[in-house]
């Protein structure tokens, strides 16, 4: 299918390049399953070539690099493909990536890669065969504007936990985060409406934090402060963890661990904020 040669890089497809390694396709072609694939539809002496090659190229020495000898494995390989005919890059190209999406499952953070495939030109059933997998395209139920109710609470956790049990971790961070910015607006809106609501989530929590806890300090009324500090401290915590792991940000790694916290810490704080508002 693909003569082996020595490939020109074009730049023209150093975009697609760079959405793979976003999506870490370098973990997926130094697999067995990957080198199973290549068999599969006839590429396996082109791939080992262009790995060799690419291992050739690289100065640095030492380190695991197998991920980046992989991923500029691809790039050579592309660019052959390139060479050849679009129509062969189109193929070729197009078989490893609905490859790839589907072995690993991704769902999100592929809106760059499947606005890229138009731009190369892309056949239309190639296209659409991505947009089957990206959950992003769909509209992801989130919580009302304005969370005031445990009912409403108890539907989300039950949306984080179902993620959760999909294997979907990236999912139940972004209800995470969705719920408490409802949450922490519909306070905001019902006790502190001359107060503007702020962007950033961390500082409506300080908001809400500092609030209820001037409510609590009363003369002779005794409450466990640490409690209260936790509204901005679990908030951080599910927050810095979105920024890492979100449907804006996610490269489809958040762990499990981090979902099911995420989960927990919204159910303790949401809670605790509904007791205020209601």
């Amino acid at each position: 299918m693909i003569t082996i040669t020595n490939p020109s890089d074009h730049p023209i497809l150093h975009p697609l390049i760079a959405d793979l390694v976003e999506l870490h396709v370098g973990s997926y072609l130094r697999t067995n399953e990957f080198r199973k694939y290549t068999i599969k539809i006839n590429i396996h002496n082109a791939w080992d070539q262009f790995y060799q090659q690419a291992k050739s190229e690289r100065r640095i020495f030492g380190l695991d690099f197998e991920n980046d000898d992989c991923e500029n494995a691809l790039r050579i390989l592309f660019s052959r493909c390139y060479d050849q005919s679009q129509e062969t890059f189109h193929l070729v190209a197009g078989l490893i990536i609905q490859e790839f999406i589907s072995a690993k499952n991704i769902t999100i953070g592929l809106g760059p890669l499947i606005e890229t495939l138009e731009l190369l030109e892309f056949p239309t059933e190639t296209i659409d065969a991505i947009k089957k997998h990206d959950q992003e395209q769909f509209e992801i139920p989130t919580v009302p504007v304005l969370m005031n109710n445990a009912e409403q609470l108890e539907k989300f956790l039950e949306r984080m936990s179902e993620a959760i049990a999909s294997k979907d971790y990236n999912l139940a961070l972004t209800y995470a985060y969705s719920c408490l910015e409802g949450l922490f607006k519909a306070y905001i809106t019902a006790k502190l409406p001359a107060t503007a609501i702020p962007l950033e989530l961390q500082k409506q929590a300080a908001l809400v934090r500092d609030d209820i806890k001037k409510k609590l300090d009363q003369p002779g009324q005794q409450y466990p402060e640490q409690m209260v500090m936790l509204i901005a401290t679990i908030t951080s915590a599910v927050s810095n963890a979105r920024n890492g792991h979100s449907v804006s940000h996610f490269d489809g790694n958040a762990d499990r661990w981090l979902g099911e916290f995420a989960r927990d810490c919204v159910n303790s704080v949401a809670r605790m904020v509904l007791h205020f508002i209601i």
